[in-house]
């Protein structure tokens, strides 16, 4: 057994950064529903929990950062006598979530079988002071007043062992249980549900996925239809493959309802026209009919007025798949389903208010239809994605959309489609007000300057010489803007194998071409000596020092100005050279998909094995996050993006979006009134309390109302600290008001902040 709290503070192996977790995942792939009353409704989906209130059309959701243990629910069903409710997961965890509280109790017990593949729990019912559960390899015993599991049944007469279990019934004497198999029953009054002799298989139930109980008769459906069970025999009622069965509530007494892929029938065929397709369960609350649907979440049916089915969803992104985030300069946070158009089930943008606004086919006028982006950049009043296909689409503060391609600007496509227009990222050069984007598939054009001002594309280098190209057979895929104005462009074979980075300096000459200059770096010494020749992100610290987030780890140069710093032969064109990048030797098996820099300098990386981050200067790993130490979606992490306004972090995960909240947010120039949340702090807390609005390097006193020192905490070159409201000898203090005092590093600039404690304990 084990009590997971609402609030999770993380703990990673290396060191602890304290702050705040928040899940953003998509509720459309609903799997489960259960009804509590006439006017509340809960479902289950593979992105959480969501209860929808019928009489307000409200919704509100769960996932582990509101305490669940996992967010692939399988299964719900409410418990009239304790007033809760059971969750299944895919996991094969089992939680009992207070819904009055809205707190969950999770039991490991089921997931750490390793005698079965899956143990996805998909059936829960209670029958006296024992809820059964229905799983991928049988059928569980839970005494939820012991909190404990008693007992597992895998073998049901002659069906294999380790069968997976879709529903379970029960009428007054037999247990039923429907599985890919067909149906098996059990008498109530056997003494051994263990052996496999006590259950009988049922004849012609094969594929069986629903059952009901009518006046304590079993009805069951599935690939061979509608059946009346009787004894070990089948009757047919209906044929032609059915998903489930339903008390009809406008006619209690002698119907009830089946739901195929073309419709909802009654027992006596009359047919009410609907597209339950995906369906995954049902549940009829007064005279609707409830659906859990896989790919549009809630959908209702009136039943006394059949007519096209009305779908309701949370408010959420479209996908729980993210393979690339970015923030905007406002702030908002998108989220693109893949990098390339194979997979992409859309985009999404996460609005200041809390409100996802999702895009599928999006398309102006003519233009390509798109279903993901592959960079994010904001200049001035305008947001700007490239796309992979569409070229670029401008989107200013009412977000009207303007499209730049090879018919509306100056864009060349793919030799095999040149209105194919592919831009795999953007880099923004300050000084020159350029947008700079690499161009993939053509050795020609491999990067464009657009300029935000004329809204269009000013330049394009050509083949004229071998400085103006990238290597033979390579692609631009993606891109970084040094400070010092060079363009580091990150090269591929087709859109998988790695060729190293190609570094073009225009020499801020934009107009001329003789003084360009591109330098490779390669695996080979003096070429850069990467440590390997895929390259996935790249990124610059505040020391001006190069990062690369690699297939083998992360690697640096000293600064952009390294590179082409060594002569070489007489018969290159241009003898410069470059020395070997410096790697991180604790993270040299790592296949790095991502790297930002926070406030602090620390380098955060992302990977198939959580996040990395690294300290300042760059020699050790300050902390890293997995799901087994903080509330992160999942390992798989394809992409990372830093807010430094607020310090927030934003993972992108295959199960999810992962936002974390720490104090490293940018450095105000002065100190004036400090923010400080939240307030009241209330103690003992696993969260931090955050004192925002710092100057770099300040330092923040915490005093007693009277002036006491209570703690000092360091300075530090992000713009915020965090207290965990302890003294200076590590006990929490007392209840009572506080007042942080920073002072910058000059001494020349203070600022004051009121903190109330309330001590609960």
């Amino acid at each position: 057994m084990f009590f997971l709290s609402l609030l999770t503070t993380a703990l990673p192996l290396h060191a602890q950064i304290l702050g705040q977790w928040k899940s953003y995942t998509s509720f459309n792939i609903a799997t489960s529903i259960a009804v509590e009353n006439d006017s509340t409704l809960w479902v289950g989906t593979e992105g959480g929990l969501y209860r929808y209130r019928t009489s307000s059309g409200t919704f509100k959701t769960f996932t582990n950062t509101e305490g669940l243990p996992d967010t692939r629910v399988t299964a719900v069903m409410y418990d009239s006598i304790r007033k809760g409710l059971w969750v299944g997961f895919e996991s094969g965890v089992l939680g009992y979530f207070d819904t009055q509280r809205e707190t969950t109790e999770a039991f490991f017990d089921l997931s750490r079988i390793t005698d079965f593949p899956s143990k996805s729990i998909r059936d829960l019912v209670i029958q006296g002071d024992t809820l059964w559960v229905a799983t991928d390899f049988g059928i569980a015993l839970f005494l939820p007043l012991r909190k404990e599991f008693k007992e597992s049944y895998t073998r049901f007469g002659s069906f294999p062992s380790g069968t997976a279990v879709r529903r379970i019934a029960f009428t007054k004497t037999h247990l039923f249980a429907a599985t890919a198999s067909g149906v098996a029953r059990a008498s109530l009054s056997s003494l051994n549900l263990l052996a496999p002799s006590e259950w009988q298989n049922i004849s012609g139930t094969s594929g069986a996925r629903d059952l009901l109980i009518k006046s304590d008769s079993l009805f069951a459906t599935g690939d061979f239809g509608t059946s009346f069970i009787s004894g070990t025999s089948s009757q047919f009622i209906r044929s032609g493959a059915a998903f489930g069965l339903f008390i009809n509530s406008t006619s209690p007494s002698s119907e009830f309802l089946i739901l195929t892929s073309n419709g909802l029938l009654t027992r006596s065929g009359t047919f009410f026209s609907t597209d339950f397709a995906q369906y995954s369960r049902g549940a009829v609350q007064n005279n609707f009919l409830w659906i859990a649907d896989k790919t549009l979440s809630l959908r209702r049916l009136n039943l006394s007025l059949p007519s096209s089915p009305e779908s309701l969803t949370p408010n959420a992104p479209k996908n729980s798949r993210f393979d690339i985030v970015r923030v905007d300069g406002f702030g908002r946070v998108w989220g693109s389903s893949a990098s390339e158009n194979r997979g992409a089930t859309g985009f999404s943008r996460l609005e200041l208010n809390g409100v996802w606004k999702n895009y599928d086919n999006f398309r102006v006028l003519n233009s390509q239809p798109i279903r993901q982006f592959n960079d994010v950049l904001s200049v001035g009043e305008k947001t700007y994605i490239s796309t992979w296909g569409g070229g670029i689409f401008e989107f200013d503060s009412f977000d009207s959309v303007k499209v730049f391609n090879n018919t509306t600007g100056d864009f060349t496509g793919i030799p095999s489609d040149t209105s194919f227009v592919v831009l795999a990222a953007l880099g923004y050069e300050r000084r020159s007000n350029l947008i700079w984007a690499p161009s993939l598939g053509t050795r020609s054009n491999p990067i464009y300057a657009f300029s935000p001002e004329q809204s269009r594309a000013v330049k394009s280098f050509g083949s004229s010489g071998l400085q103006t190209e990238i290597p033979t057979g390579a692609n631009a895929f993606g891109l970084f803007v040094t400070s010092d104005g060079r363009k580091w462009i990150i090269l591929r074979e087709g859109t998988e194998v790695g060729r190293g980075i190609a570094v073009f300096d225009d020499r801020r000459t934009l107009e001329s071409l003789a003084d360009d200059r591109w330098y490779q770096l390669t695996t080979q010494p003096n070429f850069g000596g990467l440590p390997d020749s895929r390259i996935n992100a790249i990124a610059e610290d505040l020391d001006g020092t190069v990062w690369l987030a690699t297939d083998r780890g992360a690697a640096s140069f000293f600064s952009s100005s390294d590179v082409g710093s060594i002569s070489l032969s007489s018969f290159d064109p241009y003898p410069r050279g470059t020395p070997s990048a410096t790697t991180v030797f604790e993270l040299r098996s790592e296949a790095l998909t991502g790297v930002v820099v926070d406030a602090a300098n620390r380098k955060w990386f992302s990977s198939p094995n959580g996040i990395w981050v690294l300290s300042a200067n760059g020699t050790s790993i300050e902390a890293q996050f997995t799901t087994a130490n903080s509330p992160l979606l999942s390992n798989t992490v394809r992409s990372i993006s830093y807010n430094s306004a607020t310090g927030t972090f934003y993972f992108a995960t295959d199960r999810g979006l992962s936002a974390f909240t720490t104090s490293a947010v940018r450095a105000a120039s002065t100190i004036e009134a400090l923010f400080v949340y939240p307030n009241p702090y209330r103690l003992p807390s696993a969260s931090p309390l955050t004192i925002r609005g710092l100057a770099g390097n300040a330092t923040v006193k915490i005093l007693s109302f009277s002036g006491a020192l209570v703690r000092e905490i360091g300075a530090t070159p992000a713009g915020a600290i965090q207290w965990d409201g302890k003294d200076q000898s590590g006990q929490w203090v007392a209840s009572g008001i506080y007042l942080a005092v920073a002072v910058s590093a000059d001494g020349k600039q203070g600022g004051v902040g009121k903190i109330a404690v309330i001590r609960t304990r």
